[in-house]
Parts: C-alpha cells; sequence; structure tokens
C-alpha cells in the first residue's frame, strides 16, 4: 500500500488557496455571421501553429460561403469571432458581419481604415 499512498502527487497532498479562472469577453454582442465562415490554408505568412486572435480582420474571397479567406486585407468581409490555430489541414473560422467588439480586448491589429470600411457593421467600444 506504501507505494500508492503518493501515486500522482494527489493522495496526501497538502491543503493550498483556492484557486479560480475566468474568461474575457471579446465581443459585446454578435447579430450575424458570414455563411460558413472561411476556410484558410497553411502559408507563408500563416505556418502550421500560427494563433489568429479573435477579432482579425477576414476577407472572404468572392464571398463565397466557407470560401477561401485571407487576413488583415484592405476592405474585410468581417472579424473573426474567436482564436484559431492554423493546423497540418488549415483551420475555419467565424467571421462576424454585424456586432459590437471590445477592441481593446483583441490582440488582433485594426487599423482606422478597416474600421471606417467596417463601420455600420461592425462597432468598436473602447473597452
Amino acid at each position: 500500500m506504501a507505494d500508492i499512498e503518493n501515486y500522482g502527487g494527489t493522495f496526501n497532498a497538502t491543503q493550498s488557496d483556492p484557486t479560480g479562472f475566468g474568461r474575457i469577453k471579446l465581443w459585446h454582442d454578435v447579430e450575424e455571421t458570414f455563411p460558413g465562415g472561411a476556410t484558410l490554408l497553411p502559408s507563408d505568412d500563416c505556418p502550421v501553429g500560427t494563433k489568429i486572435p479573435g477579432g482579425t480582420p477576414v476577407t472572404v474571397k468572392d464571398n463565397v460561403p466557407g470560401g477561401a479567406g485571407t487576413l488583415n486585407g484592405a476592405t474585410p468581409t468581417g472579424l473573426s469571432k474567436d482564436d484559431r490555430w492554423m493546423g497540418s489541414d488549415g483551420c475555419t473560422i467565424t467571421v462576424v458581419t454585424k456586432g459590437q467588439i471590445y477592441e481593446k480586448r483583441t490582440l488582433a491589429t485594426i487599423t482606422a481604415a478597416q474600421k471606417a470600411y467596417l463601420k455600420g457593421s461592425i462597432g468598436f467600444i473602447n473597452a
């Protein structure tokens, strides 16, 4: 029995302070998303393992549902809803086309020109 007493370090563990966790909400409101989202394939600009932060400007080629997407274009279709990681087979992105985003909470870079282009469909809350 002595061999299993401390197996995994959990059985005779000492008590410690409580821990907690929380989520930081990126979107205040999502009213509409692009049908089928966008599909991205690995590339030199976005290799396997790259994190694509929520709020990244996404352009869907030819406005085809689930079509090929590009990041950070001058005329985005919308903004990515949440964080995604590029896999070896690519990744899919939910594209928000109408909503309100807390702009200080995103790790994505959104230019003033992109904000102006999205005005009326995406609201930017300074929080």
